[in-house]
């Protein structure tokens, strides 16, 4: 059974990455991140900064994992020096919490090396086996073909049904939903 906890954000160790917490010293790194048009320009904000930084890592621990509706919020750093190099969140619909919505960033000078994919693995692993889940998506605008990429190649697979049109920043957008399932055996689902 899944029920809200108020464990921290995990941490969890890769080859070259590691998911954690955000915190103080990870500032001038998030408003690098966040504030970089590059990566502003798939996401809500279109600008974004010190206090922005500073109010999220200090609203990150706040909110219990699996609260329905609450995102949980998170980096990643790289293994050798810890510094933040992207972050990631999740949350749960509150019409399942066996379900998982997640969403990622990576600072742009390192897209294109493994270091996302590598994260975020490392996040939906997580999610399926300590959280048990049964459904991992993520929502991306479908011009962003490096983050379609990514799910892809962590077996999520395009849902036809999802795409949706949102007007967003100014223009209509299409939008895709990519979804991965567990396992039967990996989240204690029976036949």
């Amino acid at each position: 059974m899944i029920g809200v906890s108020m464990e921290g954000f995990p941490v969890l160790e890769g080859d070259r990455v590691r998911v954690r917490p955000l915190r103080g010293g990870d500032q001038a790194d998030l408003l690098a991140l966040r504030g970089d048009p590059r990566t502003a320009v798939y996401q809500s904000w279109t600008r974004f900064e010190a206090a922005d930084a500073a109010k999220m890592i200090d609203e990150a621990g706040r909110s219990p994992l699996d609260a329905p509706g609450c995102w949980s919020q998170g980096g990643f750093a790289t293994i050798d020096d810890d510094r933040l190099i992207g972050d990631c969140a999740f949350h749960c619909p509150a019409e399942d919490i066996a379900q998982a919505e997640i969403g990622f960033n990576l600072t742009a000078g390192l897209r294109g090396r493994g270091y996302a994919s590598e994260a975020v693995g490392l996040l939906v692993d997580w999610l399926f086996s300590a959280r048990g889940k049964r459904r991992i998506f993520a929502v991306t605008d479908r011009r962003n073909e490096p983050s379609r990429r990514l799910l892809r190649r962590l077996g999520f697979c395009a849902v036809p049904a999802a795409y949706r049109l949102v007007y967003f920043k100014g223009e209509w957008e299409g939008e895709a939903v990519y979804e991965r399932t567990a396992a039967p055996h990996a989240a204690g689902v029976s036949g």
